[in-house]
């Protein structure tokens, strides 16, 4: 059955409210309705890619249908394209860490989340972990990174005030979860779900497992 608008939004107001609530009030079935609307929010979402494909570029002269693009901005059926995680990507090289040494428009929480993902928990060809901490979260079903925020600092060219603050903005944002091990920080950028496969915070793949303020 059809998701309607109407249940959408009531759902995602409902969402709003539950991931208000901190680590030490939430209770297994507000995280269980927290994941209720999360399912709603996809399968709306999902939806919406029907109404982005009318939007085709006409195969033979590549121009955009306007007619059908006013038509349905007149009737309020105009909505954001959905892009899959699995099908649509957008390759960045590494290099973009060191340019944000020097380029103030790169100085932002969405570069420190290109830069956990890239030091993120990885297999190599052969299938094998090498880093030990990594593996042990990984075996449990997170994937994670462990860099010292001075090392962070050193690398993107900030203080280690600045990196915490953006970290803190990444966190309030549910695109990773800090955990503390001892002094050490354990960054979770994702986790290995069900089927054996990483899925991610910052794209949608899944959502996170505990709020934190």
């Amino acid at each position: 059955m059809d998701i309607t608008e109407k249940q959408y939004h009531k759902s995602l107001e409902k969402w709003k409210e539950l991931i208000k609530i901190t680590d030490n009030k939430i209770t297994n079935k507000q995280i269980q309705e927290q994941q209720k609307c999360w399912d709603i929010k996809k399968r709306y979402e999902k939806q919406l890619s029907d109404t982005a494909d009318r939007l085709k570029a006409n195969e033979k002269q590549q121009e955009v249908d306007w007619e059908e693009l006013r038509r349905l901005k007149k009737e309020r059926k105009l909505d954001p394209y959905w892009y899959d995680s699995y099908k649509y990507f957008v390759h960045l090289k590494a290099g973009v860490i060191n340019m944000s040494r020097i380029a103030d428009s790169l100085k932002n929480p969405t570069t420190l989340l290109f830069y956990l993902l890239q030091w993120r928990t990885w297999k190599d060809e052969s299938g094998k972990i090498k880093d030990a901490l990594g593996k042990k979260w990984y075996d449990a079903g997170y994937i994670i990174t462990h860099r010292a925020q001075e090392v962070m600092a050193l690398d993107l060219g900030v203080s280690e005030r600045t990196i915490n603050r953006w970290i803190k903005q990444l966190v309030r944002d549910r695109l990773i979860v800090v955990e503390k091990v001892g002094l050490q920080n354990i960054y979770v950028v994702g986790l290995i779900n069900d089927d054996g496969l990483e899925s991610y915070f910052y794209c949608g793949d899944c959502p996170v497992y505990r709020g934190q303020d």
